[in-house]
């Protein structure tokens, strides 16, 4: 009889527990009926509202869940279009500096003349603060930005200086391997510790770059490799100030008095100036420039539409395309698309200008983009794992200028 007792008890108690729920929701049912009805919100897609037991339904018109999964789909298609866009002009760099027959600081000086243009009218369409003077008699007042203006300066400068000596290859992949410095930085200019997974990146493009080394074995080859480390080091350091401008110089107490408007308009400045401090860094090569400018003057037409391309298609439509794809993907989708342009760089001057990599140049790019990939998507995963409360982050920066 033990058996059939429990049985009876455990039906009992499930017919209680059923009983107690519905006398609940009886309940809750009356107390919606009682309370005023609430006014219903409509969106901006028209649609039709109506209020049934004081509960809010919404019915939308034409955007059914298929049809809002199809919009997400079509927004990151268009994401991803625009950054292999973007990787795939990045990429014709190399092309158009080993066919100019020009030195390589006027070809310098000329990309960022051109490309200025685009970045100034980005600039000024980001929001009605950067087209108030107040704006830039506070941001020319820092530091930082001159120092970042300074680095994306040396980074295309010494680029294009880099192409002239050594393979494109070479060129493009030893700036790619920026990581090294921004591992051996970010703990004196960020204060951030560096982990295990980051030094095994580093390692591995130290180890890519002694291969490329080792295909090189003139003078210029290694003076030319030199400088695109130099490059890279200017590449690597332009995040970091970035994201140390953005940061907040002294942290506001939550038990302290409330922050003044002026405050906050400062902390809201400073997410803003890594573009100001794209368009000084162009107005700086530039100027630095200027007396290779001025002594070689594009004799063709031929060679101003180069010069020309090279600023406002290559540099600049570039910006405005993975400016674009930041918005609509993840970073770890950018960082795939946009690793398109070491790839096809040197496969460009290959087919254009005839200078093939040597075997050691490939293996070792093929260690410098798998390390650079991998630490990417780690560090990009690891960033969208909850680990406390929200915080609030500097806004995504455009990857480079070159």
């Amino acid at each position: 009889m033990e058996a059939p007792r429990a049985l009876y008890s455990a039906i009992q108690r499930g017919r209680n527990a059923r009983q107690k729920r519905a006398a609940e929701t009886r309940g809750r049912n009356r107390a919606h009926e009682k309370a005023p009805a609430r006014e219903p919100v409509r969106s901006s897609m028209q649609g039709r509202c109506c209020t049934r037991g004081g509960r809010l339904r919404y019915r939308a018109r034409g955007m059914s869940g298929s049809t809002q999964v199809a919009t997400v789909s079509l927004s990151r298609g268009a994401g991803l279009l625009f950054a292999v866009a973007a990787a795939i002009l990045w990429s014709s760099a190399g092309i158009g500096i080993k066919l100019l027959p020009l030195p390589g600081p006027a070809i310098a000086g000329y990309r960022a003349l051109f490309s200025l243009p685009v970045f100034i009218a980005a600039l000024l369409l980001r929001g009605p603060r950067l087209r108030q003077a107040s704006f830039y008699a506070g941001a020319l007042r820092q530091p930082l930005i001159f120092c970042a203006g300074l680095a994306y300066a040396g980074c295309v400068t010494l680029f294009v200086l880099a192409n002239k000596q050594t393979s494109a290859a070479n060129a493009i992949l030893f700036q790619y391997s920026a990581p090294i410095y921004v591992a051996l930085l970010s703990g004196p200019l960020l204060r951030e510790p560096v982990r295990g997974g980051d030094w095994l990146a580093v390692l591995a493009c130290l180890v890519g770059i002694a291969l490329c080394f080792s295909s090189e074995l003139s003078a210029a080859g290694w003076l030319g490799n030199g400088l695109a480390m130099a490059s890279g080091l200017g590449f690597g350091l332009l995040p970091l100030l970035w994201r140390r401008m953005a940061r907040e110089p002294d942290p506001i107490d939550p038990a302290g008095p409330a922050p003044s408007e002026t405050e906050r308009l400062a902390q809201r400045d400073r997410l803003l100036f890594s573009g100001l401090s794209l368009v000084l860094g162009n107005l700086l090569t530039a100027a630095i420039c200027a007396p290779w400018m001025i002594r070689h003057v594009p004799q063709t037409v031929e060679q101003g539409l180069a010069l020309s391309g090279l600023g406002l298609f290559q540099i600049g439509l570039a910006y405005l395309f993975y400016a674009a794809a930041v918005r609509r993907l993840s970073a770890v989708e950018c960082l795939l698309a946009v690793s398109l342009e070491p790839i096809l760089n040197p496969i460009w001057v290959a087919l254009w200008a005839g200078e093939r990599p040597g075997r050691a140049t490939l293996l070792g790019g093929a260690i410098i983009i798998g390390s650079v990939l991998l630490r990417g998507v780690v560090v990009a995963r690891r960033a969208t794992q909850p680990i406390g409360p929200p915080l609030t982050a500097a806004g995504h920066g455009p990857r480079r200028g070159y």
